[in-house]
Order: structure tokens, then C-alpha cells, then sequence
């Protein structure tokens, strides 16, 4: 087992939402999860994560927006029917844990975005190209905060640092 506490930790989001999905589909009777069931179904059952590695799992799907807590268990915040996941789907430690090394802003905007479930990554960049075609002097950030913005989600934690970065 890793300490993902010691260093600043992030989960794979696609990743991720498969392994929550897969977790909440073999149990449809249930519209949340104890971090037991999540134990029994991806460590025990599809054997997809070490039983040690799922509390990792739960902590960082929280604080990625794709958990949510709810009361003695965790809840999606995304359809779970709508995750299309590979017959031959496994999971690797390092595809699914990486560790936050500065990523740029839109990368981040981008995976919060993706995050919400509201919007797949290919409308976000057909989006933005779009509309990068008729504000061709607007930065990327910009035109990306836009497009998110637009489609309901909340992007207030960026607003700050794409106006920082506009000062420069």
C-alpha cells in the first residue's frame, strides 16, 4: 500500500468513473455505497484495486468531485449507466493514482469539467474550437472558462487565477 497522503495526489478521472461505475452497476438495488461494498465489488469480486488502495480510491474521488458523501456512504455525482466500459477493462495503480505536478490551468479546468459529468472532454474541445475560430485574440484559458462556464458548471476556484494569469 502507497501513502498517498504524504504527497499531493490526484485520480485518473476516466479511470476513475469506470471503476465507480463497474462498483454501482453490480449493485443497481443501491443508490449509495459503504466503503466496504466499494472493499467487496472492485477489490474482492473484479479484483481490480488492492483492498488497502480503496480508501485512497474514495478520498481522492471525493475531493475530485466524482463521490459524494453521503451519510455512512458515497454517492455518484455522474450517471453511472451512461460510463461505457471495455470487456477487457483493468486497472493499473499508476493509470489510476498520479501525483499532481503543477498541472497547467486548462488542464485542470478541463478535468473539473470533465469531473462534473456534465460534459464529455471531446464536446469541451470541439467547443472551444469553435469558438476560438471567432475570438481568435481571446486566450485559450478564457475561451475555455467560457465554454465550461456556459454548459452550468461551476468554475468559480479558477476565476482568480485566469484573471492572474491574463495580468502577466
Amino acid at each position: 500500500m502507497f501513502n498517498c497522503f504524504s504527497l499531493s495526489w490526484l485520480v485518473n478521472i476516466d479511470v476513475a468513473r469506470r471503476v465507480i461505475s463497474i462498483a454501482f452497476n453490480t449493485r443497481k438495488d443501491k443508490e449509495t455505497l459503504t466503503s466496504g461494498d466499494f472493499v467487496k465489488e472492485i477489490a474482492y469480486k473484479r479484483k481490480l484495486l488492492d483492498p488497502n488502495d480503496i480508501v485512497e480510491f474514495l478520498k481522492l474521488s471525493v475531493e475530485s468531485n466524482l463521490l459524494v458523501p453521503v451519510n455512512d456512504g458515497y454517492k455518484p455525482t455522474f450517471s453511472t449507466s451512461g460510463v461505457i466500459i471495455p470487456l477487457d477493462f483493468s486497472v493499473e495503480h499508476d493509470d489510476l493514482f498520479k501525483q499532481n505536478i503543477d498541472l497547467p490551468l486548462a488542464e485542470r479546468m478541463m478535468e473539473a469539467a470533465i469531473a462534473s459529468g456534465k460534459i464529455h472532454k471531446e464536446e469541451i474541445v470541439s467547443k472551444v474550437s469553435d469558438l476560438q475560430k471567432h475570438l481568435m485574440y481571446v486566450p485559450y484559458e478564457i475561451v475555455l472558462a467560457t465554454v465550461v462556464s456556459d454548459e452550468g458548471i461551476d468554475i468559480s476556484s479558477f476565476i482568480k487565477e485566469v484573471e492572474a494569469q491574463q495580468k502577466r
